[in-house]
């Protein structure tokens, strides 16, 4: 197992701990004997700042360690904060765009069932509105009942002056609209002459 960073926590350090080699640190090491003439505090050390001759810190090299690794850290940190961010986002449109597919299927739901309603209201006014029936409809409906000469004409006449009858014969099935025709003549005491038929 491999420790990350090892190289530089090897030079931090300055001592192989796994193997017991270089142990010990690379900068001297002093007395506790403060009264002696050489003071350690006069000695530079390297893991705390130094200040030099125009009263700047000099910063150590294990600072310049700590301040990289919290750029990074902190590089990393509003890195996560912007992809979470970007994921919040993403699922406030998704959110949004679901809402908008719901609110449209709605919409053509209802669209459907005007529409419908549309139709049965249309179909309902066409069976109850007459139909009109023109006088060319009369003079082949005689024809195709088989009626000629005069008859015809008395008959076509008899239709065009009334239209009730009109519309009743036009509602009887054709093989029985010609009894009905005579009845309704005679019924209004209109006298058919000589009846011919081709």
């Amino acid at each position: 197992m491999q420790i990350k960073h090892y190289d530089t926590l090897k030079e931090l350090f300055g001592a192989d701990r796994a193997t017991d080699v270089n142990r010990g640190h690379d900068t001297p090491t002093f007395s506790a004997n403060l009264d002696s003439p050489s003071a350690p505090h006069s000695q530079p050390n390297q893991l705390c700042g130094t200040s030099t001759s125009r009263g700047t810190k000099r910063k150590s090299p294990m600072n310049d360690f700590l301040e990289a690794q919290y750029e990074k850290v902190a590089l990393e940190i509003t890195t996560m904060a912007d992809a979470v961010k970007e994921v919040e986002s993403a699922e406030r449109q998704a959110s949004m765009a679901e809402k908008q597919v719901s609110v449209a299927e709605k919409q053509v739901s209802l669209i459907e069932r005007q529409v419908a309603i549309a139709e049965k209201g249309l179909a309902i006014m066409q069976q109850s509105r007459h139909r009109l029936y023109s006088e060319s409809d009369v003079w082949n409906m005689l024809t195709d009942l088989g009626l000629i000469g005069s008859t015809r004409m008395q008959c076509y006449q008899f239709l065009c002056e009334n239209e009730q009858k009109k519309r009743q014969i036009f509602g009887i099935p054709p093989e029985m609209r010609l009894d009905a025709l005579f009845h309704f003549m005679t019924a209004a005491g209109v006298h058919l002459g000589d009846m011919v038929l081709s």
